[in-house]
């Protein structure tokens, strides 16, 4: 769900990692047997590199370049009314607590004043530049810091709604009134 809601464009196909434990315990937790992926190379979502915005669809793309992992996703949410369930109620949970865009950009304000002196000593030591757009050059020093927020900031502001809406999108008629 998170990787939607990032919309991290390289996920599935070989970006992806997951864990099991290879034994069975009924006194602990995560010592099922099951598979639990975890996060892993997200810095292609979130509107960090030029072809992702806050409108990115992985749902819509998902269905054609995702790789396995996605094909299974889909046809779980199709076929499955449990998963289905689940899903969407774990999604829209994460959407409107973890990821709402109160609470992002109040996080990002705070993440933005503990590491912008960090930062700034840096970029002086290492002469750091980020590359913006073929239409722009080249951003020195903190320009870069500045640049790179303000595409998280711009991202997360509408973020979360976009989110909610292709998922029922996806869905269509099997969104269920109960999630």
């Amino acid at each position: 769900a998170t990787e939607l809601i990032i919309a991290n464009s390289d996920s599935g196909g070989n970006n992806f990692s997951y864990w099991r434990s290879k034994t069975v315990d009924p006194d602990n937790l995560y010592e099922d047997a099951k598979i639990r992926f975890l996060l892993f190379d997200t810095e292609s979502g979130q509107n960090l590199y030029m072809d992702d915005t806050p409108e990115t669809n992985l749902f819509e793309r998902s269905i054609f370049v995702g790789g396995w992992i996605y094909s299974l996703f889909n046809k779980l949410m199709m076929d499955c009314p449990q998963f289905r369930e689940d899903f969407v109620r774990t999604y829209f949970d994460l959407c409107n607590e973890n990821f709402s865009a109160e609470k992002v950009l109040k996080r990002l304000d705070e993440l933005k004043k503990m590491y912008a002196f960090p930062m700034a000593e840096t970029i002086d030591r290492f002469d750091y530049f980020s590359f913006v757009d073929v239409n722009t050059p080249h951003l020195r020093n903190m320009e870069c810091f500045e640049h790179e927020f303000g595409k998280l900031y711009e991202f997360w502001q509408v973020r979360d709604n976009i989110a909610k809406k292709q998922l029922t999108d996806y869905l269509g008629d099997k969104v269920s009134s109960e999630t």
